[in-house]
Order: structure tokens, then sequence, then C-alpha cells
């Protein structure tokens, strides 16, 4: 494109007369990005090196692979052409490009320009542009252009009216005339912001739900709006799909016909999910999964979910053929990464498949082993949701033991003694935790989604102490838990079922679940301390007890403390600090 010259510094396509956009998380974290980057010899999307360099939000939304889940569903690949508007720093842009598509991506910002080259500095199919989106110029039409959390954003960097409309004529105009717009951008009635997690780009709570955009701001929309605008720029087909949490780190994508049918209990599809997709703490009002179940009955996961990925074409075409695409955690060694979808079958039934998504990468040798097996979705309610229902009514202890009962029965008409003499449970039952149990039409328990396997019986113990703690790290704060620790919990839904567990118990299946964690996510990743949880206070380990990105926040800051503590000029002010806090002691 002969308006545009190839700077060797940045390897990025630059218009001799443009401006660099403003637009940046902070300079620190951009040149802290770039240099990760620079040291790294492995960028690309599955690269162990970028992983571990997650330790806050910006590195977690530029790294993470499962930033990629987004686009997984939809066919790109070699000979179609992508234009990219609004490249970012580049996670996208690297997945298109191993992809095997050829890529332009746009982005207006001279640093993140930057940065999106530096990430795809091996791949000759992807260029990159520094330039407006509005005055970028570019040969021949495109099958697919993405504006992927871009959208929001033109109100603030493009002047003159209807911005977002403008942005959304610039994109038909690139596209082949049957070409795919993917367009991924928040919910303004999202429920998570109804719950009080803070509006994405201002940080307010309540900020979107209450419409205080204004000219030039950042500015979101509900679906109906977002569809008109779509129509007016020529998009007279349009198919939403909704991922969760949301579009930023989706592992879960409900497609625009999933959300609407009636024989999937989406509200249990998204139990995982219920509660994330903030990037800061916040209170929860209520919980999101049980909101869910009522929004689900009367139609309406389309108008509330907190984010949308919209396809959409000027042509009309078929939808896409699945109702869900489910990833697992991306945090999982890479031969362990896996896509189930959703779809429906012969004679009204729907069927869940389950494929690895990298099956050429070798798996890892240990007591334990992944299983993928296609079947049949079962029709009935997830047990954690019980639970979860039990927690939110405010009940009691012996009311709170009530929805456990059904399931430790369940593993006990399983049990059979270890060579130790110990009670065990078969090795598939290594994941029968609530989360996977189906209470069926009939009124009894079925063991879902059987993905792990160990070699041996495991300890009834380990299977009954993890199942407690995951199916209640996510629940609601509850009284009748005030200085109960996970321990006593356990102990009291335990006794409840029979079951008395030792010391020596508890020192067993901490030893297992960490085995099993470092089976499944690497022997480089924190392994989790089960026997420290167990003193925690309860109410405290609901908030903390699966917050990885939290978790990271907290243990680079406290390295920071460290740091800063080992300074000179932390030891010279230390008279004066002992001074200060006397000083407000003694005025108080």
């Amino acid at each position: 494109m002969s308006a545009y010259d190839h700077d060797p510094v940045t390897c990025v396509w630059l218009r001799q007369d443009a401006a660099s956009l403003s637009y940046s998380d902070g300079s620190e974290v951009e040149n802290r990005m770039l240099s990760i980057l620079k040291n790294t010899e492995d960028v690309s999307t599955l690269s162990p090196q970028l992983a571990n360099a997650i330790r806050d939000w910006p590195t977690e939304y530029h790294f993470s692979s499962a930033r990629h889940n987004l686009l997984r569903p939809f066919a790109i690949g070699p000979r179609q052409r992508v234009l990219e508007l609004g490249s970012g720093c580049g996670a996208l842009t690297r997945y298109l490009g191993e992809s095997g598509a050829t890529v332009v991506a746009v982005e207006g910002s001279l640093p993140r320009a930057g940065i999106t080259a530096e990430r795809c500095r091996d791949l000759p199919n992807v260029s990159v542009y520094c330039d407006d989106l509005m005055a970028f110029e570019a040969e021949g039409s495109f099958d697919y252009v993405l504006l992927i959390g871009v959208l929001e954003w033109t109100p603030v960097f493009m002047a003159g009216d209807e911005p977002v409309g403008r942005t959304l004529s610039v994109a038909a105009r690139y596209l082949a005339e049957d070409g795919t717009l993917l367009l991924a951008i928040e919910n303004r009635l999202g429920l998570k912001y109804f719950n009080g997690c803070a509006e994405d780009h201002i940080g307010i709570p309540y900020f979107g739900i209450h419409d205080l955009y204004g000219r030039g701001t950042p500015v979101t929309f509900g679906r109906a709006q977002i569809s008109t605008y779509l129509r007016a720029a020529g998009f007279q087909e349009q198919e939403f799909f909704h991922p969760f949490p949301d579009y930023k780190l989706p592992g879960l994508i409900l497609s625009e016909a999933g959300s609407k049918d009636v024989r999937l209990r989406q509200a249990d599809l998204l139990l995982p999910y219920a509660g994330w997709g903030c990037q800061e703490t916040y209170h929860r009002a209520f919980d999101e999964a049980l909101v869910w179940q009522s929004i689900a009955a009367n139609g309406l996961m389309g108008e509330f979910s907190n984010s949308f990925l919209i396809r959409a074409r000027k042509s009309v075409s078929s939808p896409v053929d699945w109702l869900v695409k489910a990833y697992g955690r991306t945090q999982r060694h890479t031969a362990f990464l896996t896509e189930s979808t959703i779809t429906p079958g012969d004679g009204g039934s729907l069927e869940v498949t389950k494929r690895s998504l990298y099956p050429d990468v070798s798996t890892p040798i240990g007591l334990f082993r992944q299983v993928l097996e296609d079947s049949t979705y079962l029709h009935g309610r997830l047990l954690e949701g019980d639970i979860r229902r039990a927690f939110a009514q405010g009940a009691d202890i012996d009311d709170l033991a009530v929805p456990f009962l059904p399931w430790i029965a369940f593993l006990r008409h399983h049990e059979a003694p270890c060579t130790e003499g110990i009670p065990c449970l078969p090795g598939h039952f290594v994941d029968c935790v609530p989360a996977n149990l189906i209470v069926g039409e009939d009124g009894e328990l079925h063991f879902i989604d059987r993905e792990w396997i160990c070699v041996q019986p495991v300890p009834l113990a380990w299977v009954t102490i993890r199942g407690i703690m995951i199916a209640s790290r996510s629940c609601l704060d509850n009284s009748a838990l005030a200085g109960m620790s996970c321990r006593s919990f356990i102990e009291v839904i335990a006794s409840r079922a029979g079951l008395i567990f030792s010391e020596a118990d508890y020192v067993a299946a901490s030893a297992m679940e960490a085995r099993f964690h470092e089976f499944c996510y690497g022997a480089e990743k924190v392994v989790p301390d089960l026997a420290g949880m167990l003193d925690q206070e309860m109410l405290l380990f609901h908030r903390l007890s699966d917050a990885p990105a939290l978790r990271r926040q907290l243990m680079w800051h406290r390295q920071e403390l460290a740091r800063v503590k080992a300074t000179r000029s932390w030891r010279f002010t230390s008279p004066f600090r002992v001074a200060w806090n006397l000083g407000r002691w003694i005025m108080k």
C-alpha cells in the first residue's frame, strides 16, 4: 500500500503525516509488555513464558490464551484475508496469524502497534499499520473484518458526529460481498453491571446502566441499540453470540440459538462464570448464578449477557449449527486444553462432543489421565445450583448441609476399601463434585463430564473435601458461617453424612490435590495449598479461594512490598513513619 512506509525500528507501516492516538494502558505498562516480548523467545499463543509473565490485569488481558477462545468457533484460516481494526497489543492478531490467514492489523496508537508487530515478529503473513481507522487505506476486500473492543472508544478518539456509525461504515466498505464482520463489545445492560461491577471503561459502578455517557466518553449499548447501528451500516444479517464471563477472557460462548433453546439449562452452564468478569473486587448484591435461572426462564439471556459477540453480514447466511462452545481452563497444560460443543441431535436430543484443541501435543505421564468422551446432554438440574440456593437463602448450618448429602451418599454407594484399608472410590471419581452431578428428571443423581481418571483408586476423603470446597467457593456469604473455618465446615457436612475425617485424611487430601493440580497445570504453576486453606475463615475463603487473577496481584504486591522494604529510602524514612503513626494514635 503506497501511502505507507515501513519503519525498520518498530516494524510497523506508517503514514508519513499520521499522528499516533493517545489511547494507552499507561506508558509503564506498555513499555513493560514490549520489554517482555523482546526478551521472550516464544511469543506464540501458547507461550509458557508469556503465561508466566502474567501478574496483573493488563498482562492477563494481553498475554492470556483465553482471549483466543473468542475466535475459535469461526473457521478463519489459510486463503482468507482478515482486517483487524484496532489490534491493541496483538493478542488476537497473533492467533489470526497462526491460523494461516493473511492479516492486516491496524492500530491507532504507535506504541501499541509496535507491541503488535513484536508479538507477530515471526509471522510473514501479518502486516501491522499505525493509522487512524477513518484515514486507513487498504487494497482489495477482506473475508473478515474485526472490531473487538474498539467501537466503544470511537467517541473518544474520532472527531465529528456519529463516530460509531462511521466506523461501522468503514468496516462494511472493506468487506467482501459475502464477508463477515466480527464485533465484540460490552452490553450496557449486562447482569454483572446490575450487580455492582464497575463500567469497564469509566471504572464507576452503574455508570452505563444509568446512561451517564456523554460526548467524548466511551459508550456501550444494549442489544437493540447496537443492532440498529449495524442495520444502518448495511448489515442486515446479524447473529448474536454471548461470551461468558465476557468477551475479554471467554470460557463459554452461547450462540443465538443456544440462548433460546428450552432444552438447555443455560443458567447451569454459567455456574462456573457467575461473579467473574470484573477486573476489581466489588460487593455482590446477589448471586448471579441464581439470577440467570430467572432470566433464562423468561427468555432474556440475550438481553442481559455481559457482552456481545456479533457476526454480521451484508447478505443472508446460515446460522452456526452449534448451541454452546465451552473451553477448559487455559492455565492447563497445553495437552489438556479442550473444546466442548453442544449441538442439536436426532429425535430432539442434544449431543455433547469433546475434543482436544492440540491433539498432537504429547501428554504428561503421571498418576492421572484425561479422557474425552462424547455424550448425550442430560436433562435435569445441576446439584451445585441447590447448594448455591441454600447459601443465598440464609440457611442455618443444618440446612446448608442438606444439598450436600445426596452427593456424599452417591459417593459412599461406590466406595470400596483401598489396600491401606481406607475408604476409596474408583479412579474415574476424581472429579465427582457437585458441579458434575445432575439431578435427573427421575430424581436420581447422574455423574457427568468424567474427564479425569486416576490409575488407582482415590481416597473418599479427598474427593469429599475438594468437592465441598469447590462447591462453596463462589456462594454468597452466609451468617451461619461466621467464625467457622473451612475445616470445621467440612467436618459439619461430613458428620451429617456419617463421615469423620482424621488429620491424616486432610494431609493426604492436600497431597493428592497438589499432585492432581501439578499434573493438570504443570510443575511451574502455583500449587494450591489445600491444607493452608482449611484453616481460613469460610467467609474469607468465599471471596479469595478461586480468583487466580487476584492471587497473582496479591503475590505481586507482596513482592513489591518486600522490594520497597529492602530499599535505603524505606529504612531511612522509618523513624518518620513511626512518628507519624504515633501522632495519629495520640490524636485518636
